[in-house]
């Protein structure tokens, strides 16, 4: 897929995306649901863990991260055959976790000082600068924090956007996972725990 072909595909996808919608307690969007983020050091999901099922050998993918989903019922008619049970469960104040809205300025102020001044060189000819070239700063900053991360993981479906997050917004912080409005991201694999 060229880097032009997958935004003509992304682009409705994300253009009405609203990343303050709010949930409910079934984590139904509603008008009335709980957000999270570790600035109010309230537990991440409730206290929940977060899941995913992947290979026995490792919870990553080859760009170095895992996603996970904040309700096990999404996972609910996957195949499982050959795979195994992992789950994230961040505690509150943990250092290496960190949430969308909390580093939401931080992407946006990279990203408007790259739309300004240019890419670093390791991004020129990536989908990134393509991205950044044919699209607000505000609709890709958005991609960082997926309405539905089952019907499209957006941002971390694309290895230039997950070496942005990673090398420019996260490690240099410090944070090894982020945690997004339904589920999570980890970059740090002694985060995770295998569970079956």
């Amino acid at each position: 897929m060229t880097h032009e072909s997958f935004w003509s595909w992304l682009s409705p996808i994300f253009k009405d995306f609203d990343p303050s919608q709010k949930r409910d307690e079934s984590g139904k969007w509603s008008e009335t649901g709980a957000g999270r983020s570790s600035v109010t050091n309230k537990p991440y999901n409730e206290g929940k863990p977060y899941y995913r099922y992947g290979s026995p050998e490792s919870p990553m993918s080859e760009w170095g991260h895992a996603m996970f989903l904040d309700n096990p019922s999404h996972l609910e008619g996957a195949s499982r055959s050959g795979l195994a049970n992992y789950e994230f469960a961040p505690e509150p104040g943990d250092p290496r976790v960190t949430s969308f809205e909390d580093v939401e300025g931080d992407i946006r102020s990279k990203l408007e000082d790259w739309e300004k001044n240019g890419v670093p060189e390791k991004y020129t000819g990536t989908s990134l600068e393509t991205a950044l070239d044919e699209n607000s700063v505000d609709s890709l900053v958005s991609t960082f924090n997926p309405s539905d991360i089952v019907d499209s993981a957006q941002a971390y479906d694309n290895a230039d956007f997950n070496q942005f997050l990673y090398d420019e917004i996260l490690e240099p912080r410090g944070y090894g996972a982020i945690v997004t409005q339904d589920g999570s991201i980890v970059y740090d694999e002694s985060m995770i725990k295998k569970v079956g």
